[in-house]
């Protein structure tokens, strides 16, 4: 998503963030061109979206204020292992989405 013409965003709602952007497997870009400064976005929580990039929510730090931004980890935050199927499980239980870290294959024996 860009917004091309957005220079400040505050949220309508005392205690609540402007932006809220949580498992979103499709999002890849988030960008606010128009920003310079950071007070630009006040309160945003962006977490869970393993398309968007490391250097997408460095760039969305930069301008805002009051950020809960956390890069998705794959394997439910376990990472690039190793780790138990029942470690796997644990971890994952409620998750909406769930990927596997790049160049790993999961697999879950019935009998585990």
């Amino acid at each position: 998503m860009v917004f091309p013409k957005l220079t400040k965003w505050t949220s309508c709602a005392q205690d609540k963030p402007a932006l809220t952007i949580v498992n979103n497997p499709f999002l890849g870009k988030l960008q606010f061109p128009m920003c310079t400064n950071q007070e630009c976005i006040s309160g945003v929580v962006i977490e869970g979206n393993p398309l968007l990039s490391i250097t997408e929510l460095n760039q969305i730090k930069s301008w805002c204020i009051n950020c809960n931004l956390q890069p998705y980890v794959p394997a439910c935050g376990l990472g690039n292992g190793p780790f138990s199927v029942q470690q796997f499980v644990q971890a994952c239980a409620g998750q909406q989405i769930i990927k596997q870290p790049q160049g790993f294959e999961v697999t879950i024996q019935s009998t585990e």
